[in-house]
């Protein structure tokens, strides 16, 4: 019998969408990590922006890695496709996982990668990075290691690490969805999640908070997915 993979549909009075569908992932140490986060940055700049963005006629597509919290994310926001959105998350595992990146996607995604670590800091910013650094036992030998894996990395790499990553974590994924409640029919009809929760969002929200998302919902950010991963985790 095939697991369900659990879902929560977060009621909001909009008429577009915020989709989420997460997977767990490596720690910061791991070799794997310096893989996963250049192809977050190659999902997010080619093939969701392509698929979600430009075709789907969403405000925006992305992938996401987080070391720190153990997840690699998939993300859409005001977006007026939810079933559609999910399967496009799911080909783009599979299109990653069987072609390698062109040389020069490659080249652009080390260089972003290098340059958000090398980015300037105000002195305020290196104490908050120093601090979380301690937080998460990352040493300077971690952070190197991290930085030669990404300098090392090549296209035959990432797909491998790809292949074998997502195939492991299938098994972890959980998806979240901001949306409206009529539109939760289509997400079980397609039998992506059909085992899910779901949840009036004001009983997520503070009622104060709540006022102020209703009257600006299409300020609604990513950040606000994290509070239904909160509910499926």
């Amino acid at each position: 019998m095939s697991r369900c993979t659990p879902g929560a549909v977060i009621a909001v009075p909009t008429s577009v969408s915020y989709v989420a569908s997460v997977l767990k992932a490596p720690a910061y140490i791991d070799q794997a990590s310096a893989m996963l986060t250049l192809a977050a940055k190659e999902l997010s700049n080619s093939y969701l922006y392509k698929h979600i963005r430009v075709q789907g006629g969403a405000y925006g597509g992305m992938s996401s890695f987080d070391p720190s919290l153990g997840l690699f994310s998939f993300i859409s926001y005001r977006d007026p496709h939810i079933a559609e959105t999910l399967q496009i998350f799911k080909d783009a595992q599979a299109f990653f996982s069987q072609n390698e990146m062109a040389a020069n996607d490659m080249e652009k995604a080390i260089i972003s990668t290098i340059g958000a670590l090398d980015k300037p800091l105000d002195p305020s910013g290196r104490g908050y990075a120093a601090m979380m650094r301690i937080f998460a036992g990352a040493t300077d030998e971690m952070r190197q290691n991290f930085r030669d894996n990404v300098l090392s990395a090549t296209p035959r790499k990432v797909k491998d690490t790809l292949k074998d990553y997502f195939s492991a974590a299938a098994k972890s994924k959980a998806v979240a969805v901001y949306s409206s409640q009529e539109k939760e029919a289509p997400i079980k009809e397609r039998g992506f999640f059909p085992a899910f929760n779901h949840y009036p969002f004001q009983k997520l929200i503070p009622s104060s908070v709540y006022k102020i998302i209703y009257t600006c919902r299409n300020c609604v950010t990513i950040s606000s997915i994290l509070l239904g991963m909160h509910a499926v985790f």
